[in-house]
C-alpha cells in the first residue's frame, strides 16, 4: 500500500495491479494480460486487448524508477548506454493512442 501526504490528509493506493484488474473488469476483458520485456529487461510492458468495444490497456513498469515522469527531460540525462536513456512517455502515449476512435 502507498501513502502518498498532502496538505492536511493523507491519500492511500492500492497496488496498481489491483487498480488495473478493476478496469478490465469493467471492460470485460476475456484473456488474461500478456507481458513482455523491453531494453534489456528494464521496460515490462503488460498488455490487455479486446476488451468491451475493442478496448485495450497497456501498463509500462520502469524497474529502478521513481515516482517521476520518465521522459526526456530526466532520461535524456542518463548515460546513453543506459537501457531507459531516451524513454519518452509522452511517445508511448501518442502512438497507443494514434489512430483510435471513440
Amino acid at each position: 500500500m502507498y501513502v502518498i501526504p498532502a496538505k492536511a490528509y493523507t491519500r492511500q493506493y492500492g497496488p496498481v495491479m489491483r487498480s488495473l484488474a478493476v478496469w478490465a473488469r469493467r471492460s470485460r476483458w476475456l484473456t488474461e494480460p500478456v507481458t513482455r520485456y523491453e531494453r534489456e529487461g528494464k521496460v515490462q510492458v503488460t498488455t490487455w486487448q479486446g476488451g468491451a468495444n475493442g478496448a485495450d490497456m497497456m501498463l509500462y513498469t520502469l524497474e529502478g524508477w521513481g515516482h517521476h515522469w520518465p521522459g526526456p527531460c530526466f532520461t535524456a540525462q542518463l548515460d546513453a548506454r543506459d537501457p531507459l536513456s531516451d524513454f519518452d512517455t509522452a511517445r508511448i502515449i501518442r502512438d497507443f493512442f494514434k489512430g483510435r476512435t471513440r
